[in-house]
């Protein structure tokens, strides 16, 4: 699998957040399920405008799902977030703060997130000297391109394992 290893800053995001569990994979199909009525509701304009129309200065997502909060290891907090610039208040949205970190990227697009979310787990994370790291993973929506699948980023926080 193809990778990059970056550090990046810690910043600020807004957004509304929901539990989910992973038990029998129930996380994909829940999540995609409320980002279809999330993308259609007016609190996505809402949300996407607080950024004011602009890619995050640290993350270059136009929207970021923030995975974070894991508990007994299958239930764990989500979020539909943006970037929010410096100086912008979250309101109405939950303000969150996202550590700085290192991070593993993953370039995939919507149609394999899912399955390139899956190998990371099952393939790579076992089979290099990495472990997860304690910061959210961070699903980096890119602004989108005319006539192009929509191009996402698989942010997996990261440490050496000892």
């Amino acid at each position: 699998m193809d990778y990059r290893i970056v550090k990046k800053p810690g910043f600020t995001a807004a957004g509304s957040t929901r539990h989910f569990t992973a038990v029998d994979g129930k996380n994909f199909v829940d999540i995609p399920k409320w980002w279809q009525q999330f993308l259609a509701s007016p609190d996505c304009a809402k949300l996407t405008g607080l950024a004011r129309n602009r890619p995050g200065a640290v993350t270059g997502g136009a929207m970021l799902g923030l995975c974070y909060g894991l508990a007994d290891a299958v239930d764990f907090v989500y979020g539909i977030a943006i970037e929010l610039p410096a100086g912008t208040s979250a309101s109405p949205f939950e303000k969150i703060e996202v550590p700085g970190a290192t991070w593993a990227v993953f370039d995939c697009d919507i149609d394999n997130l899912q399955e390139v979310t899956k190998r990371i787990f099952s393939e790579w994370f076992p089979s290099t000297s990495y472990e997860h790291g304690d910061a959210p993973e961070i699903e980096v929506y890119l602004p989108e391109r005319p006539g192009q699948k929509m191009q996402v980023q698989l942010w997996m926080p990261v440490d050496k394992k000892p």
